[in-house]
């Protein structure tokens, strides 16, 4: 396997690729499910929390 090191000064700035694939609305319908808890409160990582604040020194 051939190693080739690059230098600094051979770096370019070249164009960003600006061809972008089409976006189709509802893609992804039906194949996300969300939680009803997923945004609430964890007891037990609050609670860790908590004893950790109480231990700290």
């Amino acid at each position: 396997m051939t190693t080739r090191v690059v230098n600094t000064h051979e770096a370019r700035i070249v164009p960003l690729n600006s061809v972008r694939p089409t976006r189709m609305p509802g893609a992804w319908a039906g194949r996300v499910e969300g939680s009803d808890d997923a945004v609430a409160p964890d007891d037990d990582v609050i609670a860790l929390f908590d004893d950790s604040a109480r231990t700290a020194p």
